[in-house]
């Protein structure tokens, strides 16, 4: 596939947000957001291949079943009762989705020898703790102190890896779903993570075929 069938999406993270690296730095934070080799924060793209997965469930049609288009674009495990297979046989979508990073000009600023420290600038530690109800203090042992990212724009390539059958328009079924992520990352429930989701050349394939028609 070349990249002129690609999707480019712009996540614009408006507040603090976290993707969890799974572990903690001892004394100093008790859980830390995942970094690339460079240590900028990014949105791996399994966790934003499930947002979109669930964005497009939601969109589907109730009881829609086999005809769903979410396990056409990005797969499922299949049943044995619903697809003849073998239980728990995994079927791979059609496009993969890439992590969402910082654009690369942004990022080569920050390879730069000089700027490599100023990766720091891009977190900060949040601190919480549980609170008595009957006294209002704070109660013993419970304070914990988690690393956030700034606010940023990052940027994602969505990609077929095969046609999708049936003639699913795949780019379609993904623009509708955009605006139903409205927040990324761990806590997002908790308010982290607000996040406006956006196709960067939305209305570009449109004006391309209406150009090659009048050519």
């Amino acid at each position: 596939m070349t990249q002129g069938n690609d999707m480019y999406l712009s996540l614009d993270l408006r507040n603090y947000w976290i993707v969890s690296a799974g572990y903690g730095l001892g004394a100093l934070h008790d859980e830390v957001c995942v970094r690339d080799p460079d240590g900028l924060p990014y949105v791996p793209g399994r966790h934003l291949r499930g947002l979109l997965r669930h964005a497009v469930m939601c969109l589907d049609a109730p009881g829609a079943g086999a005809g769903s288009v979410a396990p056409i674009l990005f797969g499922d495990r299949a049943g044995a009762e619903t697809s003849g297979e073998a239980e728990g046989t995994a079927r791979e979508g059609c496009l993969r989705v890439d992590s969402a990073e910082l654009p690369s000009q942004e990022r080569a600023w920050f390879r730069r020898p000089e700027n490599r420290e100023k990766t720091g600038l891009l977190y900060r530690t949040l601190y919480a703790t549980a609170v008595e109800s009957e006294t209002g203090t704070a109660a013993n042992r419970t304070l914990r102190t988690i690393e956030v990212a700034v606010p940023l724009r990052l940027e994602a390539r969505i990609r077929p890896l095969k046609p999708c059958p049936d003639g699913t328009d795949w780019k379609a079924s993904i623009r509708g779903a955009l605006p139903l992520i409205r927040a990324v990352g761990k806590h997002r429930h908790a308010g982290m993570g607000r996040v406006v989701v956006k196709d960067l050349h939305e209305g570009c394939d449109a004006k391309a075929e209406a150009a090659h028609e009048t050519a």
